[in-house]
C-alpha cells in the first residue's frame, strides 16, 4: 500500500478515530496528574542526576569529584540529563519533561506501527492502555530512564521494520540505555 512509511497525515492528528489525538491527551493528563502528585524524583534518580550534574559541571559522569566509580545504570540517561543540567534547567524538571515527551513519542510510534502491521483496533487498545495505565504514567515522571528505553524500543522496532539507516544508531541507544536496552539491542 502506498504511503506506509510515512508520518500521518496532519488531518490523522485530529481525526478522533485514528489513535493519536485522545490518547495523546490522555497520556499527557495522566503524567502531569503523576507529576503533581509525587512531587520527588524516584529514589535511584538522585544518583543520576548527581552523575550528570557533575558532568556538566565539567567534573566528568562522577559522583564525586575525583573519584572514578561507576554507580548509574544509563549511560544514555545521564548523558542527556547531563545535557539539561547544561542548559541550566533543573534536573528533575528536564527528566520529568524529556519522560513525558518520550512516553508520547513511543505512544505514538507505537500506536502507527500496529495500526500499520496489525490493525485499528489494536492501535487503539495499545494507546490507551499506554495512555492511562498509572505504572507508565508514573515512570515518567520518576526521574529514571525508563520512558527513554521504551521510546527506544519502539524506535528501533520501527526503523528495523522499515529497513531504515538509522537502525543501527537506534540500537546502539537502546544498548547504553540499560541492561537489559543491550539484550534488546542484540536481539
Amino acid at each position: 500500500m502506498k504511503g506506509h512509511a510515512s508520518a500521518p497525515s496532519a488531518r490523522s492528528w485530529f481525526d478522533a478515530r485514528a489513535p493519536y489525538l485522545v490518547p495523546l491527551a490522555l497520556a499527557i493528563f495522566t503524567r502531569v496528574d503523576f507529576a503533581r502528585r509525587l512531587p520527588y524524583a524516584g529514589e535511584d534518580a538522585y544518583i543520576t542526576f548527581r552523575y550528570a550534574e557533575n558532568w556538566a559541571h565539567g567534573l566528568g559522569p562522577v559522583y564525586n569529584a575525583g573519584e572514578r566509580v561507576m554507580g548509574f545504570s544509563s549511560p544514555l540517561w545521564t548523558a542527556w540529563l547531563a545535557l539539561g543540567a547544561l542548559l541550566h534547567v533543573p534536573t528533575l524538571d528536564f527528566a520529568r519533561g524529556s519522560g513525558i515527551l518520550f512516553d508520547l513519542l513511543a505512544l505514538v510510534l507505537t500506536a502507527r506501527l500496529l495500526a500499520r502491521e496489525a490493525s485499528r483496533a489494536s492501535a487503539w487498545a495499545f494507546a490507551v492502555f499506554f495512555a492511562v495505565f498509572p505504572l507508565f504514567s508514573a515512570h515518567a515522571v520518576l526521574g529514571m530512564e525508563t520512558s527513554l528505553l521504551v521510546f527506544l524500543l519502539a524506535a528501533t522496532a520501527t526503523a528495523v521494520r522499515a529497513r531504515h539507516p538509522s537502525t543501527g544508531v537506534l540500537a546502539a541507544c537502546l544498548a547504553l540505555t540499560r541492561p537489559e536496552g543491550l539484550v534488546a539491542a542484540l536481539i
